[in-house]
Order: structure tokens, then C-alpha cells, then sequence
């Protein structure tokens, strides 16, 4: 429950119920070229074209095991077509849509959205930094409007203990991509600067600390303490855990 200055219970640690392996599916190889097609008309459609002015980017789902992932990462795609096997296939894929939706907006309002070695979902891959070095090179040649980078040191949302606690996946993907990268997963405030600092990443992403935190960049300027998160209220679908955080000021003067 919460008093009435919204303060959080204390997080659970509860880990979230994960359902996998996840495969690819096995459909034809001509499913997938109708399956571009009809993303390119989703992108087309009036109401789409009306919503997308709202927005500056266009992402695609990816990483955390999402359908572009299952493709990329070997421990789930077992096809033995022209979209399995081989780092090249195993991209087609996401290559592929990616540039149709580029040809409908213009590549400065297209991002992709990678998890380097995540393994959320039960996701994994034999040789990850061969994947996602490659992956990472064919998007660069395609003057994104930022990639988007998953720290495996993030399941979901929760920390990983297991895993090296440095920004790994910024590390290795910006000596190969030369376009805007955005670094997500476990970072603060002197970690973030850290990265920015060291040219790994050009922005960073928060997204536990935003939902309990409405004012976070202001409280990271100001280096104002934090408002805890609740994690059980992440997926619950009423106001309760989204907008009854309250602002630092607000806090302070209750």
C-alpha cells in the first residue's frame, strides 16, 4: 500500500515468470517477405501516419527475447533456410524490415532496439559477440536514427548478479557502429555519466527509476535522492506503480 505522498511498499525481489524457450516460427520462407508487406501497409495507414506524428522515432520490439530476437539468436532460430544458420540469415530478418520501414519514414526516424548476450526469455546464442558485431555493422550502413542497447546485466527488469555488473554490449558495439547509441539496463546516475564520458554511449536510458521517479532528470541534476520502485505494480494496469510517484518537491513538502 501507499501513504499518502505515494511512497512505495518495499520492491519484491520476486523474479518475473519467464515462459520459453521461444522459437522463431516455421513458416515458409514466402510467409516472411508477405509478412514485410504487411508491415509496410500497417505503416502506411492514415491512423498509423496520424499517431507517428506524436513521436520522433520509430523502434522496433527488440531484444528481451521479441520476435527480431528469436530470429538473431541461435539458441531459439533452428531453421535451416535462408533465415537460420549463419550470422547473415539469422539477420535477414530484421535487416529486412528495418529497411522497409526506412523506406516508408526516412532512416533519421527508424531505431533498433539490440540485446547483446540478453538472456531474458531463456534467449541465448553460441558466439554473441560475432552476432551482434555483425548485426551492429549492417545497421550501421543504414544511418539510424540511434541503436538501442540492452546491458545483459539486465533480465526483464531485474538485475542479473550473475553477469559482469560493467556496460559490456556499449563496449563492444561502439567500435564498429558509428551512429547514436543509447545504452539501457541497471544504470545511475555517476554510471551513466561514466559511459557518456568514456564516448561508449551517446544518451542512456532509465526505466525503473523513471516510472517511480516523474521528475528524474531534474532529481539527477539536483542529485536529490530517488523515490524507491515498486515492482509488483510494473504490469498491473491501473494508475497504482504510473502516476502516483510523487515529485521530489512534493515529497519534500509533505
Amino acid at each position: 500500500m501507499r501513504n499518502r505522498v505515494g511512497r512505495p511498499r518495499a520492491a519484491s525481489r520476486a523474479a518475473t515468470r519467464v515462459v520459453g524457450p521461444r522459437r522463431p516460427p516455421s513458416a515458409s520462407r514466402g510467409r516472411l517477405p508477405r509478412f514485410i508487406e504487411k508491415l509496410l501497409d500497417t505503416q502506411a495507414k492514415p491512423g498509423f501516419a496520424n499517431c507517428r506524428k506524436l513521436h520522433q522515432n520509430q523502434s522496433h520490439p527488440n531484444g528481451n527475447g521479441y520476435l527480431f530476437d528469436q530470429f538473431l539468436q541461435d539458441g531459439s532460430n533452428k531453421r535451416t533456410d535462408s533465415y537460420g544458420g549463419s550470422f547473415e540469415n539469422r539477420a535477414r530478418f530484421l535487416l529486412e524490415a528495418t529497411r522497409a520501414v526506412i523506406s516508408v519514414w526516412g532512416s533519421d526516424k527508424v531505431a533498433v532496439r539490440l540485446g547483446p548476450s540478453g538472456s531474458f526469455g531463456d534467449m541465448a546464442d553460441s558466439n554473441p559477440e560475432g552476432l551482434f558485431t555483425y548485426v551492429a555493422t549492417e545497421l550501421g550502413k543504414l544511418d539510424l536514427a540511434y541503436l538501442h542497447l540492452i546491458e545483459p546485466r539486465v533480465r526483464g527488469n531485474v538485475e542479473d548478479d550473475t553477469r559482469d555488473p560493467n556496460p559490456v554490449a556499449a563496449k563492444l558495439i561502439r567500435s564498429i557502429y558509428p551512429g547514436t547509441i543509447i545504452a539501457a539496463g541497471g544504470f545511475k546516475a555517476d554510471t551513466a555519466e561514466a559511459i557518456i564520458a568514456a564516448g561508449d554511449a551517446n544518451l542512456v536510458a532509465f526505466g525503473r527509476d523513471f516510472i517511480s521517479n516523474p521528475d528524474l532528470p531534474e532529481r539527477l541534476r539536483r542529485k536529490a535522492p530517488l523515490n524507491p520502485y515498486d515492482r509488483e505494480t510494473f504490469f498491473g494496469g491501473t494508475d497504482i506503480g504510473y502516476v502516483d510517484y510523487p515529485f521530489y518537491d512534493q515529497r519534500v513538502a509533505a
